[in-house]
């Protein structure tokens, strides 16, 4: 798993596109940052990545407004998707794709399993074959 891959593709898809775009997001949704981060999200690696964030971030608890940093959005998908890719392995035996972190990324921990989340997978595939073609793999 290459994760600059994943997260910058990610970060295509979701990013808001102007300060405006980013308010909407925030007021509408309650998704902040370049991730589109929901507190929901960030609960999940509040309560299993405390360790490791105090000593990357020196907190104990992260806040939505924290995720307006495009480095602690990144830091957040990334903890999110490693310890839901666990399960995921735990439960398939299989180790995640960049499909199934893509689409647990926009549909939560099951989320490889909703249709719903078809579409999105093919906008992150597409931003993925894109990075890889130009030799970031």
């Amino acid at each position: 798993m290459n994760w600059v891959i994943l997260i910058t593709s990610l970060i295509l898809v979701e990013a808001p596109n102007s300060r405006q775009a980013a308010q909407a997001a925030i007021d509408r949704e309650g998704a902040y940052g370049v991730l589109q981060i929901r507190q929901l999200a960030l609960d999940d690696v509040n309560n299993h990545s405390a360790g490791s964030m105090r000593h990357k971030w020196g907190k104990d608890v992260l806040t939505l407004e924290d995720c307006l940093d495009q480095d602690v959005s990144a830091w957040v998908c990334r903890e999110y998707l490693t310890y839901w890719g666990k399960y995921y392995t735990k439960t398939t035996g299989k180790e995640p794709t960049y499909e199934v972190m893509a689409r647990m990324w926009n549909g939560g921990p099951l989320g490889w399993q909703r249709s719903s989340t078809d579409r999105y997978w093919s906008k992150v595939e597409q931003s993925i074959r894109i990075h890889t073609v130009q030799g970031w793999d």
